[in-house]
């Protein structure tokens, strides 16, 4: 058995600072990842993402924790409501996450398809009717599709990252029906939502390999409850046991996306989830601040470089020195972090304030308690 469920809401708890300071480095990481991709597409025109492991497993490994992260925090919502014998209000859960992830995409979006406007000349190169078709698929989140806009066929290089956020959506609606199947029990808006996420896996032709992140994160959240481990998680040796499993997630594979990787990094996830800080570096200060504005960090660092190596230096960014490119990728660094900032003070904490003073109305999407 169990024990009791340790709430995840509780940002005070440790195993919430470490999640939070993870993310902070997982958004790092994949800046870092396309800056190295950026550096050598310029160079020939290929956008080489599995040439080298060290620089896919950046992207991939970065990418895969942060599903797991998805899949404990969500998870340990279902597990805290059977513990506690109260419902989950699934439509305002849904919605919570529209509020979460929609404003600062689709300010992301807005600024791609001015991108977009710029490179195509302001002119109208297809019927507005298309146009308007193809940036409704993007500002659904890719989930109708990903394509050009007006005939610019850059949009993979300014909002390429997209394609996680469809997954994030196939996991939210399969929660209900996940958690109505782990109490033997099903709703008819758990089959509805289901309904949902199988259109989005039919509609995107999804691989189910990434879905597996996600069962990392849930099997996490349930060892985070069981004290032997979470006592055994924390600690020296436990950084150590967690550095050792994330070398061989990169040792397994070229990306991080086969299922021996998963696996490893399952055990890192497992043990910062349910406490470990690696040294007190995820506790850290500004670990806690990156982690607060990872999402802008996420989304917003492709738009700028492309503006900047694209459009404004344009042929003189293959002509940097790696040193000059560097410095510039350290400059560009620093901007991303500030406009991140400002997108979390303006755009990403407004929408999360005024969802929360939604009052909470009864739904018929609630289901009992397991």
């Amino acid at each position: 058995m169990m024990s009791a469920p340790v709430p995840p809401d509780d940002r005070t708890t440790d195993y919430n600072l470490s999640i939070n300071g993870l993310r902070g480095f997982l958004a790092f990481g994949v800046f870092l990842h396309h800056a190295i991709l950026y550096r050598w597409y310029l160079l020939d025109g290929v956008w080489r993402f599995d040439a080298s492991r060290i620089v896919a497993h950046l992207g991939s490994t970065s990418v895969t924790l942060f599903f797991m992260v998805t899949g404990f925090l969500f998870w340990s919502k279902v597990l805290n409501a059977r513990a506690a014998a109260k419902p989950i209000d699934w439509g305002r859960l849904l919605l919570g996450r529209v509020f979460r992830l929609g404003p600062l995409y689709w300010t992301a979006c807005l600024i791609c398809f001015s991108i977009a406007a710029w490179v195509t000349g302001f002119r109208l190169l297809e019927p507005v009717g298309i146009i308007a078709r193809e940036a409704a698929n993007w500002l659904l989140f890719t989930v109708p599709g990903k394509n050009s806009v007006n005939h610019f066929s850059g949009m993979g290089l300014v909002i390429g990252i997209a394609w996680t956020l469809t997954y994030e959506w196939l996991f939210y609606f399969s929660l209900p029906l996940l958690s109505d199947l782990a109490r033997r029990r099903v709703t008819t808006f758990s089959l509805l939502a289901a309904c949902g996420a199988a259109s989005i896996f039919y509609l995107t032709r999804l691989e189910s390999i990434y879905l597996l992140a996600f069962a990392g994160g849930m099997i996490s959240a349930h060892l985070a409850r069981w004290p032997a481990f979470r006592r055994r998680a924390v600690g020296v040796p436990a950084s150590f046991a967690a550095l050792l499993l994330l070398t061989l997630d990169v040792a397994a594979g070229q990306t991080a996306y086969n299922p021996a990787s998963i696996a490893a990094l399952t055990g890192f996830f497992a043990i910062i989830s349910s406490g470990n800080t690696l040294f007190t570096i995820l506790a850290r200060p500004f670990a806690q601040f990156l982690g607060t504005i990872s999402y802008g960090i996420y989304l917003l660092h492709l738009p700028l470089f492309f503006i900047l190596f694209i459009l404004i230096l344009g042929p003189v960014s293959a002509q940097l020195s790696t040193i000059h490119y560097c410095l510039v990728i350290l400059a560009l660094g620093a901007c991303v972090i500030g406009i991140s900032w400002l997108a979390w003070i303006g755009i990403e904490s407004p929408a999360l304030k005024w969802f929360r003073s939604l009052r909470a109305k009864p739904s018929t999407t609630r289901a009992n308690a397991p």
